[in-house]
């Protein structure tokens, strides 16, 4: 069986009423009006109290839900911050190795970079000191006299053969820069060699194969002129010819085909040439004489 507490208000409020009632039964009118009033007030102020701390309760109530969600919220974030920093903890880990990997690849690509910029400095250095050893050999064969200079017309020796020699090789190995200036070289020491016309057909090849069209068919023209009646004349005109192709300029090149095939009938390069009139001219190539 539950048994009835009262409580502290209550308590309180039955005392308050007990001793108004005992000074209430030996007091005066007077008096007991007052005590009266002074009952009423206490009540007043009792129901006040009550009133407050029913608020009071509810606010502490209140404010204690507030900071038991706030602890929820905070323990959720932590736990969400734990799960991002094993996260990153794992990418960081997985990035690290290629990163490492790729800055081993960076310096060892920045040491090669310098090596090759100091084989590349060595060899601008040494390709000036050649060009500075030409030049001075240049200087050294201006000041020397004509007779000096080697071979008469005609004569297949001297220093004018070495440049040719030089020259061919140079042109074989596709070094055009180095052999260009020693053909030249060679046509002005002996102009009248008869090895001058092959300095003048290498030139021309220089400046089809870098390609210098216009300038081939110049160097080729010059062949021409000089020695018309030399073995390189066809092979000259014939060149002339595919450089006019080259340039576009079909109906020069076909002139020069067919001077070239009435020039030079019997050489075996009239007939690449009677292959080539043919394309340019639109028909079937002449098949081959016997």
């Amino acid at each position: 069986m539950q048994v009835y507490r009262p409580s502290r208000f209550a308590l309180s409020r039955l005392l308050v009423l007990t001793i108004g009632c005992l000074l209430f039964a030996g007091a005066t009118f007077g008096q007991k009006k007052e005590i009266l009033a002074l009952q009423r007030d206490i009540v007043v102020f009792q129901e006040n109290r009550r009133v407050a701390d029913q608020k009071l309760n509810e606010r502490m109530a209140a404010l204690e839900a507030l900071l038991k969600q706030s602890l929820e919220t905070s323990t959720k974030l932590t736990q969400q911050v734990a799960v991002i920093e094993r996260t990153m903890n794992k990418q960081a880990d997985a990035i690290e190795p290629p990163l490492n990997r790729t800055a081993a690849k960076v310096d060892a690509l920045t040491n090669q970079y310098a090596s090759l910029r100091e084989a590349v400095e060595e060899s601008n250095s040494m390709v000036s000191r050649l060009q500075q050893g030409v030049a001075d050999i240049k200087d050294h064969l201006t000041t020397l006299p004509p007779p000096s200079y080697g071979a008469p017309a005609g004569d297949e020796g001297g220093l004018g053969e070495e440049f040719l020699t030089a020259a061919i090789q140079d042109f074989q190995r596709g070094n055009y820069d180095f052999a260009e200036p020693q053909f030249r070289d060679f046509l002005n020491l002996s102009p009248d060699s008869s090895r001058a016309v092959d300095a003048q057909w290498y030139i021309a090849q220089i400046a089809y194969l870098r390609p210098d069209y216009e300038k081939a068919i110049e160097e080729f023209d010059l062949i021409l002129e000089k020695y018309p009646t030399g073995a390189r004349a066809p092979q000259a005109q014939f060149k002339k010819g595919m450089a006019l192709l080259e340039l576009g300029r079909n109906d020069d090149a076909a002139s020069e085909f067919e001077g070239l095939i009435q020039n030079y009938p019997n050489d075996l390069i009239a007939e690449n040439a009677r292959d080539k009139l043919a394309q340019v001219r639109g028909s079937k190539p002449s098949p081959t004489r016997p």
